[in-house]
């Protein structure tokens, strides 16, 4: 399995391998965050909320906790912006 849990490198090409198996992504993204790698982490979480609408509240959840504990004040705000919302999931109030 390459996947969320393929080596460190070019953030657009990680999360181009993000895996069907969305748990994997997830942990993958648990794990960047417990390590300090918030690109890696935000980018995951954002191409598991994109690719599985099931589970999108719940990456986005954490996308927004990683950005509030960062102390990221425009992140929060980032997330309710159309090109970052999932296509058909309401605005984040």
């Amino acid at each position: 399995m390459i996947a969320a849990n393929g080596p460190h490198g070019d953030t657009a090409a990680r999360v181009a391998t993000v895996t069907a198996d969305p748990g994997a992504s997830l942990r993958a993204a648990v794990e960047a965050i417990a390590t300090g790698d918030r690109e890696r982490a935000d980018g995951l979480l954002r191409a598991v909320a994109e690719r599985h609408p099931i589970i999108a509240d719940y990456a986005d959840l954490l996308r927004m906790r990683l950005h509030v504990d960062a102390g990221d004040a425009d992140g929060p705000a980032a997330l309710t912006t159309p090109e970052n919302r999932v296509a058909g999931l309401p605005e984040i109030r």
